[in-house]
């Protein structure tokens, strides 16, 4: 729980950020927001409830709405004695490693004075003896409220109400000071809330392109009011009108003829086996299946000698994403590299334009219909049927080439115009010429059958990103992530920091021509027969190579013409990364790594430091030549043991890379990056908890689990197990927190499990499911069961 508990007096220090809910048509009312610091967490925001106490007094007190926090808890003092308390042990982790825990519940009636009019409800809260906030109400009250927090528009729906947050500071959550103690229900981990993460980025691009838009955005909203006059404004307005239906984000057809897959002369149609499906699952996914062949993007099929199974990504509102592995396929595909733009050297030698509109198409690619002749290829194959796309689908190796040469032959000939597939830029020196210009490119998307995504577009700005690159005002810079990685590289505290940090160094020795007298004081440092005493000296040309790598990296431009190379490696304090050609540095990645993420196999953390890399240069990498260098060789086979990791898996087929491997001791320049500490590199010192809810991991809920329990005597005559109370049922635990199985469960459990890990070996089988049961012969069990697969 964060910010919750504390073990001092000292007074808590917070950011007077106060945020207003207006609601549409009621009652304006302040709702503060007080933040010690910004963290990577749910949104906290406070509200005003009153408890009812002896005789109906009541006792109004200032709570704490925590979308990070998984059960809502209340301070002893502040609870009525008219209220009975039960026992109910919940325990949570300090960051020093030790335990702690609430002993009891407390279930009362409370008034929301934040509503309008007032409302009350009875809430389920953990006792706790010290809190910062008299109240926190946690995921289990947003829950059973059905408050829903919608962070991409920043509006808050509650009984019924919307309410737009306003204001000039952003939602803050807060984070646990020093000496306070996070809190992690039953020892279980969690995924934390957190705000979107560059993985989470490239699974919403994914979202988006296969996604339909159902909820039109006001057209006045895209239109940036910087530079314009209120006659400019009603005039863009006016334009937009004209084309509002290609604003409307329905699903397009591109008028052009179909697309014919380029397949090898020798290819042969492979068949897969459909990855299983939970039962829980399958109503969706049917439902997501029906959705896209009444859209006209998958038709049945009994025919194609080709299945390729397909994954499914849950939504929050319980629907279902689908993303399809064509790996085996994409194998068989001739790739034809269509040539990107130069796109730094196209805005390097462009003069300055004031006006500058960004415009991103929605669903592009399902908007590309495929030829019949060998659309059979893209046959998909479910536990409940086989389909075929009739659109041109993501995952695809040639997708990128052939959108984006779609889009050149409909815009390619306007000089006002860049276009990388699906991200386009219109620029004008004034005004009036771009809307002339903008109109130009409408009425093209139309007659072409494109469809435009409103929440992505700004019109007539002054200042847009596009593609890495910032353009401004003052001109066109790089955006300077770029080489973050670098500049924030800490001094080194001893004699190994310093030898890493030179190895880095040394592998860019070309681009510092003085190196030796550049680094002369640090190299000496190196000795074992020099005292290690950091210096002013020292401190001087440690930052001297920093920024000389860090200045020749912003000049360098990539050639698309030629292959890029990206080398990752991540450790458990960090990910590193950076992109090469012909042996000089593009852009440099850094990225922390979470404590979740530090428990993670080494394997899933390399491939993760992939993902995230790829996703933050999307721009540049998307659609070129790539090749991967991992020093993990099973990153090389297809067959991914964990769901997530395949997933993640699918994500870089989209870039279409060669994957190839490279010994550990070659990769000294990523394998700095992640183990270098940064100058704002810290652990985030909470650890957010969910709601345990057992349906999201396995099919059985806890009723069904309580009642096999106490049907099996040799649970309840075991003396060393405890009945602990979670999510409103009494189960039976172990020692350390593990839910203890009946006879009659482990099997079923089992299947669900390996089902859903894709067919796992028996270790990690195993692991998984010792994260939370146990039972006698797990082992033996797991090992058996597995081997019969």
């Amino acid at each position: 729980m964060k910010a919750a508990f504390y073990d001092d007096d000292e007074a808590i220090p917070h950011v007077n950020a106060a945020m207003r809910f207006a609601s549409k048509g009621s009652k304006e009312s302040s709702i503060k927001n007080q933040s010690t610091k910004d963290t990577l967490f749910g949104v906290s925001l406070e509200v005003e409830v009153a408890l009812l106490g002896e005789g109906g007094t009541k006792l109004f007190v200032t709570a704490l709405l925590d979308s990070g926090c998984s059960h809502s808890t209340v301070l002893r003092t502040a609870v009525p004695p008219i209220y009975t308390m039960r026992p109910s042990e919940i325990t949570f982790s300090m960051p020093n490693g030790s335990h702690s825990s609430t002993r009891e519940a407390v279930t009362m009636p409370i008034i929301l004075h934040s509503l309008t009019p007032p409302r009350s409800c009875a809430v389920n809260f953990q006792v706790a003896e010290k809190l910062i906030y008299t109240i926190i109400l946690g995921v289990d009250f947003l829950v059973d409220q059905q408050v829903v927090l919608d962070f991409k528009s920043k509006i808050v729906i509650w009984d019924g109400v919307e309410f737009s947050l306003v204001g000039n500071q952003p939602i803050r959550s807060l984070g646990i000071r020093n000496g306070h103690q996070p809190f992690r229900s039953n020892q279980l981990e969690y995924q934390p809330i957190r705000s979107a993460s560059l993985l989470e980025a490239a699974e919403d691009r994914w979202m988006r392109i296969l996604g339909v838009m159902n909820s039109p955005v006001a057209l006045e909203k895209i239109v940036c009011r910087d530079l314009l006059t209120n006659t400019q404004v009603q005039s863009a307005l006016d334009l937009l009108e004209r084309y509002k239906t290609l604003f409307s984000g329905a699903i397009g057809t591109i008028k052009l003829p179909p697309y014919v897959i380029p397949l090898k002369l020798d290819a042969v149609p492979h068949v897969c086996h459909p990855y299983p499906i939970p039962e829980s699952h399958m109503a969706s996914v049917k439902a997501e299946i029906q959705r896209l062949v009444g859209l006209g993007v998958l038709v049945p099929d009994i025919q194609s000698p080709w299945a390729s199974p397909p994954f499914f990504i849950p939504k929050k509102d319980g629907s279902m994403r689908l993303i399809s592995d064509f790996r085996k396929l994409n194998a068989q595909i001739i790739r034809k590299y269509f040539p990107l733009p130069k796109i730094p050297v196209t805005m390097r030698s462009m003069r300055y334009k004031a006006f500058k509109t960004v415009i991103d198409l929605v669903m592009g690619y399902f908007g590309r219909v495929l030829a019949e002749e060998n659309r059979e290829c893209t046959a998909i194959i479910l536990p409940f049927g086989k389909y075929v796309y009739k659109r041109l689908p993501m995952g695809l190796a040639s997708s990128s080439d052939e959108f984006h040469s779609t889009m050149l032959h409909l815009l390619g000939d306007l000089d006002y115009v860049l276009v990388y597939l699906d991200d386009i830029m219109v620029v004008s020196d004034n005004f009036n010429d771009h809307l002339v210009h903008l109109d130009v490119v409408f009425a093209r998307l139309c007659e072409y059958g494109m469809m435009v995504n409103p929440q992505k577009c700004r019109i007539a700005a002054p200042e847009v990103e596009y593609l890495g690159y910032m353009l401004t005002p003052d001109g066109i810079r790089p955006i300077e992530s770029k080489v973050d990685a670098i500049i924030k590289i800490a001094p080194p505290k001893t004699r190994r920091q310093l030898k890493r940090f030179l190895g880095m160094i040394n592998y860019y020795r070309d681009m510092l021509p003085q190196r030796a007298k550049t680094l002369a004081g640090l190299n000496k440092l190196t000795s074992p027969n020099v005292p290690f005493k950091w210096t002013h000296q020292h401190h001087d040309e440690f930052e001297q190579a920093k920024r000389l790598i860090a200045e020749r990296t912003l000049l360098a431009y990539p050639d698309f013409t030629k292959p890029f190379h990206v080398y990752t490696d991540a450790s458990k304090l960090a990910m590193g990364g950076y992109i090469e050609q012909d042996g000089k540095p593009i852009a440099f990645w850094f990225k922390t790594t979470s404590p979740a993420q530090a428990n993670y196999a080494a394997n899933k953390l390399e491939l993760l430091s992939i993902v995230c890399l790829l996703t933050e240069f999307r721009g540049i990498l998307l659609g070129h030549q790539l090749i991967i260098h991992t020093d993990h060789k099973n990153l090389l086979y297809s067959k991914m043991g964990n769901a997530q990791m395949h997933r993640w898996r699918l994500l870089i087929e989209e870039f279409g890379p060669r994957i190839s491997y490279v010994p550990g001791k070659s990769n000294v320049m990523a394998d700095s990056l992640s183990r270098l500490k940064t100058m704002d590199q810290r652990r985030p010192e909470s650890i957010c908890a969910l709601t345990f809810d057992p349906t999201s991991i396995f099919p059985l809920d806890l009723a069904t689990i309580a009642d096999h329990q106490a049907k099996d005597p040799d649970i309840v005559d075991d003396m060393q197990l405890r009945r602990q109370e979670i999510s409103g049922h009494i189960v039976f635990t172990t020692p350390d927190g593990k839910i203890r199985l009946p006879k009659s469960l482990p099997r079923a459990v089992f299947d669900t499990y390996h089902s859903w890990l894709l067919h796992p070996g028996s270790n990690s089988a195993l692991n998984s499911l010792k994260e939370i049961f146990h039972w006698p012969s797990m082992s033996k069990n797991v090992s058996d069961w597995s081997k019969s697969c």
